[in-house]
């Protein structure tokens, strides 16, 4: 399975370009509806029609909105509409939202039309667990995949290389390497541990910059440590769990 967006640049094109690009599914999202949209309907199939055409698909696995807070809003019971649509035409297999927050998990009415959720889940941010989200989506069913497994990498670092900009979290780090240490473990197998741990989480998504970072992910795969001693690692700061945030830094 492949996970990619509209708004991630040109991966929908370079996903199309593979010639073994039908044997993936794909899951891609649709970006932030613009507050003048008057024509939701429009917008949006517009907008996933590009995609096929850019993935070179005739269907995906999964839609999802790229920012859940369209669903909140006087135009959000069309939008589901919409998606629901595209559903029935057959032209996505799953619906759903891509979230940052578990709290955002509130802004659906009806869980019960969502098919599919995409959340945050790592060391350091354990809000899907520990605020009872996790349990609460799949008592409706719904369909798992879990991000930002490495915190856009930053739990790969050594604790030389962590950037300056989170300077503020250093005894965390400093903490999170010292379990490293005394568990003799890698901090690629350390992160997969922790979704591995929770049998709710159907797909763990990771992103990778080349095919040795791929085998090297795989082949952690395969002995996976158990999370237990890490998990009271953990931190609620919106600043250094949101990398949305990390600009403002």
């Amino acid at each position: 399975m492949l996970d990619t967006a509209a708004a991630y640049g040109s991966s929908e094109e370079a996903i199309g370009l593979m010639s073994n690009c039908k044997t993936f599914e794909v899951v891609t999202k649709i970006p932030p509806i613009p507050n003048e949209c008057d024509d939701v309907e429009k917008w949006i199939k517009g907008i996933f029609g590009r995609s096929l055409l850019r993935l070179k698909q005739e269907k995906v696995y999964g839609l999802l909105l790229h920012r859940a807070s369209d669903l909140a809003t006087s135009k959000g019971a069309k939008v589901l509409r919409v998606l629901e649509s595209l559903k029935s035409q057959r032209l996505v297999d799953k619906i759903g939202v891509s979230i940052y927050d578990p709290a955002e998990i509130n802004l659906i009415s009806d869980l019960k039309r969502i098919d599919l959720v995409q959340a945050p889940l790592n060391v350091f941010d354990r809000r899907l667990i520990d605020t009872n989200a996790l349990n609460l989506l799949k008592s409706y069913n719904i369909e798992i995949h879990s991000r930002s497994v490495f915190l856009q990498g930053i739990l790969l670092c050594s604790i030389d290389n962590i950037p300056l900009k989170f300077k503020k979290w250093e005894q965390i780090f400093r903490k999170w390497h010292q379990l490293l240490n005394q568990e003799g473990c890698s901090a690629l197998a350390a992160c997969l541990s922790i979704p591995f741990s929770y049998k709710g989480i159907d797909k763990i998504i990771v992103g990778v910059d080349s095919t040795k970072h791929l085998q090297e992910i795989l082949r952690e795969c395969e002995s996976v440590v158990s999370a237990t001693a890490f998990s009271k690692l953990k931190s609620i700061d919106p600043l250094l769990i949101n990398p949305f945030n990390w600009t403002s830094l």
